[in-house]
Formats: C-alpha cells, sequence, structure tokens
C-alpha cells in the first residue's frame, strides 16, 4: 500500500489493532501508540470499519502521536514483515498471524478466547499478556519498551514463527484431516 511505501524501510513499526469487533475502545489505541512511540516505534493503528463520529475520530487524532498512521484496515502480510512489535486484543486471526511473522507482541484481552491467546503468547514467551488495569498503571509502556529491547524475545518469536511454518499451513491440515476420516 502506498501509505507503507512511505515510510522509510528503516523505520520499525509497531501494529496496533483490536481487530473487528472491539474497535470503540479509543483508550487502548492511544495508550498503546504512546506506548509505541516510547519505544521508539512508529504506530500503525487499525481502528477498523466500524464508523467512528467525526468528533470521537478527531479525538482519537490529537491523542495519538506524530507521525502515527491510522487506518481502517491494514494487509498485515504487508505490515508484519516490517514491525517489531505488536499490540493487540488477542483475537485468534490476528494473534496467529503476528506469530507466524515472528513478531513480538502485547495481547491485552477484551473478551471470550482473548484471554486464552494471551496466556498463550506469554507462556510461548513470545510477548506479555497484560490486563487493562495493567495498561491503566502504565505497564504497557514499560512492556513495550522491555520487549523492543529483549533480544531473546525476538529470537523466541522467530523461533516459534519457523515451527508454524514448518508444520505446513492449512494445506497440510487438510491432508491430514483427508487422510484420518478416509
Amino acid at each position: 500500500p502506498d501509505w507503507l511505501t512511505d515510510i522509510p524501510t528503516g523505520i520499525p513499526l509497531c501494529l496496533i489493532t483490536l481487530g473487528t469487533i472491539f474497535t470503540g475502545d479509543l483508550g487502548f489505541f492511544s495508550w498503546a501508540a504512546q506506548a509505541a512511540a516510547s519505544a521508539k516505534l512508529l504506530p500503525i493503528v487499525v481502528i477498523g470499519y466500524q464508523p467512528l463520529a467525526p468528533e470521537r475520530k478527531a479525538e482519537l487524532k490529537r491523542a495519538l502521536p506524530g507521525g502515527t498512521r491510522l487506518l481502517a484496515w491494514a494487509p498485515f502480510d504487508h505490515v508484519l514483515p516490517r514491525c517489531k512489535l505488536a499490540i493487540h486484543h488477542g483475537g485468534m486471526g490476528t494473534t496467529h498471524a503476528i506469530s507466524l511473522h515472528g513478531v513480538p507482541q502485547i495481547v491485552v484481552p477484551h473478551a471470550a478466547d482473548q484471554r486464552i491467546q494471551a496466556q498463550r503468547v506469554a507462556q510461548a514467551k513470545i510477548g506479555l499478556n497484560l490486563t487493562a488495569h495493567d495498561v491503566r498503571q502504565g505497564q504497557l509502556v514499560e512492556g513495550a519498551k522491555a520487549l523492543r529491547e529483549a533480544d531473546w524475545v525476538q529470537d523466541n518469536a522467530t523461533r516459534f514463527a519457523q515451527q508454524m511454518q514448518a508444520l505446513g499451513g492449512p494445506q497440510r491440515a487438510a491432508e491430514r484431516i483427508i487422510a484420518a476420516i478416509s
């Protein structure tokens, strides 16, 4: 996408998203973007297609650090290879995509199975599991800086991505299912 090619390749990015359902938590977007900027990352804030009232969108823009890209949607396969961190809600698809790209992540679950994904990210040592309370207490900033500086987390995330990719993806899963029922 044009907006991505306008960012010099040497600038590390941080993807920030709440997926497609919990897009109204504007405080999360602001806090996450501030945390990313404090870790010397350019925030890419993806708010989804839920329309925001113009005054709410203007309020969000004012709360974001300079240079932040505010988008309705971003193609993960194009953005994640340039990311050094992702801060998100822990949705299954989002967590999986970030894990496949070997990007360290901070998961702040908002509901349902997101708590499980957040726990798994922490257990795999590829990121952090923070609560909304943790975020309000400033731990998002601390976590972003810590993950940015911890080479071992990046190494774990890269190794985890390689292991997942070695499993063969959806094609291999389909073959195994067909073999099992045949």
